[in-house]
């Protein structure tokens, strides 16, 4: 195995992806960008504008989803007495979705999206395995801010799709033997990160979806027999990393001896299904339409942090919640096109993109993973090697006959 196993070659075109998903993740919060960030988000418009005319897939999803997010500062406006402007600004993260159009525009190759999300992912991976080294050391490179009820701390970093997603590519090259030694590193080091996240349900889905791409690849039972060989070899690697097993230890913790599960009728998230089912809404449209994003130095802003301050949170209930804030419509659009890319016809080497959607889903209903800070410019990506792939794999069908 040489170290061309290892390389990746950098071209321009993955230079180019790669920097400018990173100022959308704002360089994963180790910098404040926000000048650029939003330099780049306005070219985003720009290129949405230009392929609206052309004929695209998810492109109507896409935009009537951002529709939708724009009726909700009408709704704020109206309900919350919140300037159109704060709620645009508290909403401008999900336009990242946009990045779509700009791929599309530049028609970049599915080797240069493939090459980007693996750098990205790796990068990540790398950048919170780091974060959990040096903050013992009372080191502080990302964002860190939820200290749990068993002493250890747990925090996310943007972008943190690009995690999973580069478990699921490495994963699916690994099942169907194709992978290089990138992969197998990717594979490992995302696994572990994820188990260093300590979400319990982002741990169970991962394993459960990790099953789904393992059936729909179909592989045979001499190949699932080597999968699963990899999979344990890289499990017990994990187990003697002491940070991991620690993390293990404390989601089985926190299952068997925390309150927090939905059997307990105490539990927090029913706490704030009851708020926000009986007490936050002023009427029918405003729950249709959404009550906005809350800005921070508006009164909605100082009312959604006094829920805070009372341990209710609206991201607890995931894409549910999120429904409360931007509207029903945009959600079921969000919800719409990763349910389309999942049943999008692609060659077996590119289910992984699927599956991922379908995961991101899932896990949602619970955690904000679908729309954390990043997550939208990661789906875009995603969004756009699923259309480039579907393209080939439609081409190559149409030439065999």
């Amino acid at each position: 195995m040489g170290l061309s196993n290892l390389k990746i070659n950098l071209s321009k075109n993955v230079i180019l992806v790669t920097l400018y998903v990173l100022v959308l993740f704002q360089f994963f919060k180790i910098f404040s960008l926000k000048y650029p960030y939003f330099i780049f988000l306005a070219l985003l418009f720009l290129f949405t504008v230009v392929e609206i005319p052309k004929s695209l897939k998810f492109k109507r999803l896409i935009i009537l989803m951002c529709l939708g997010i724009c009726v909700s500062f009408v709704s704020s406006l109206y309900f919350r007495n919140q300037p159109v402007v704060e709620t645009f600004k508290a909403s401008i993260a999900f336009f990242s979705i946009l990045f779509y159009f700009f791929l599309t525009n530049r028609k970049f190759s599915i080797l240069t999206i493939e090459k980007t999300i693996l750098i990205l992912g790796i990068l990540a991976s790398c950048i919170y395995i780091l974060q959990t080294l040096l903050l013992p050391l009372g080191i502080r490179i990302i964002p860190v801010s939820e200290i749990t009820e068993f002493g250890s701390s747990r925090f996310r970093i943007a972008g943190s799709g690009v995690i999973s997603l580069v478990f699921f590519l490495a994963l699916n090259k690994v099942i169907l033997g194709k992978s290089i030694l990138i992969h197998r590193i990717g594979l490992f080091l995302t696994g572990g990160t994820i188990v260093l996240m300590g979400f319990r349900t982002l741990l169970a889905g991962l394993i459960l979806f990790s099953i789904l791409l393992f059936l729909r690849c179909g592989v045979t039972l001499k190949k699932s027999f080597k999968v699963v060989v990899i999979s344990f070899a890289i499990a017990a690697v994990l187990l003697c990393i002491p940070q991991v097993n620690d993390r293990l230890f404390y989601m089985v913790q926190k299952q068997q001896l925390s309150d927090q599960t939905f059997v307990n009728a105490d539990y927090a998230r029913w706490r704030e299904w009851d708020h926000f089912m009986h007490y936050h809404f002023k009427s029918n449209w405003e729950m249709l339409l959404g009550s906005g994003m809350p800005g921070g130095g508006t009164d909605y802003g100082k009312y959604d942090k006094n829920l805070q301050e009372s341990w209710i949170f609206w991201v607890d209930w995931g894409l549910i919640g999120l429904s409360w804030m931007i509207g029903i419509f945009p959600v079921l659009c969000m919800i719409g096109y990763s349910l389309l890319a999942f049943v999008t016809k692609v060659p077996k080497s590119y289910l992984y993109a699927g599956v991922w959607f379908l995961f991101l889903v899932a896990i949602s209903v619970t955690t904000m993973e679908f729309y954390r800070f990043g997550n939208f410019a990661v789906q875009a990506l995603a969004l756009y090697l699923v259309v480039q792939v579907n393209k080939s794999y439609q081409l190559k069908l149409r030439c065999k006959s």
